[in-house]
């Protein structure tokens, strides 16, 4: 199975942040703001199962492009030993990396617009 191939390469194995050597680079805190708190909460993560749903994820993941926006199977993953189809912005709220408010703004709908035209 190509899963359990790659699975056993090195070149995918789960690396964290280094906040000691940020720290004597002195550039915790703009790396820290860069980041934001979610994407600093994901990369801290250390469970055991991490590895195995990062590289499930990773090899299901799809994401239909060009596709409607709101479409209900634009992007699509398997985790968990689970299929899972969402819109853009139902998976942008899932992940935890917007609210409901920001998915449901102007501002969000127009940047993942210009992202999909190959703008932004």
């Amino acid at each position: 199975m190509k899963f359990d191939t790659i699975k056993k390469l090195k070149l995918l194995e789960f690396r964290r942040i280094d906040w000691d050597l940020v720290g004597q680079l002195g550039q915790v805190e703009r790396l820290q703001e860069l980041l934001g708190p979610k994407f600093r909460m994901a990369l801290d993560c250390d469970a055991p199962q991490y590895y195995e749903l990062t590289m499930e994820f990773h090899f299901t993941f799809y994401y239909r492009h060009p596709g409607g926006f709101d479409e209900l199977d634009v992007v699509s993953f398997v985790l968990g030993k689970r299929i899972f189809n969402m819109s853009l912005p139902q998976f942008a709220e899932a992940t935890g990396f917007y609210t409901v408010q920001e998915v449901e703004s102007e501002e969000f709908r127009g940047f993942a617009e210009a992202g999909r035209e190959g703008g932004a």
